[in-house]
């Protein structure tokens, strides 16, 4: 099985009254509760973020700021769309990011 990170961009769901929140959270439980063994890693939501460059640092993500990353298995990238396709993320009008990522052991440093 691979692993991917899920990469959520904009929509960060910090609006609103108490109970839309409590509903977009459970949307969120129902659909990660849908993917049986595949999440590896629920995630965290994002809230501050600094652009570090060689030049110095900026406060703020820049035009498409990351607001959280879960971290999933499946057994390829096609089975991996699939279950991202149905997020709440994408309801609530944010993107996806999906990366797989290189498997522990399958990097090597060189000299």
């Amino acid at each position: 099985m691979a692993e991917y990170l899920v990469v959520y961009h904009g929509a960060g769901g910090t609006e609103g009254t108490r109970e839309e929140k409590m509903a977009r959270m459970e949307n969120w439980l129902k659909w990660m509760g849908g993917m049986g063994g595949s999440i590896k890693d629920a995630g965290h939501p994002a809230l501050r973020a600094w652009t570090v460059a060689k030049d110095g640092t900026t406060e703020g993500a820049g035009a498409n700021p990351v607001t959280g990353y879960t971290i999933l298995t499946a057994p390829g990238m096609q089975p991996a769309l699939e279950l991202v396709q149905n997020s709440p993320h994408l309801q609530e009008g944010g993107t996806i990011e999906l990366i797989e990522l290189l498997g522990i052991g399958l990097a090597t440093v060189r000299d």
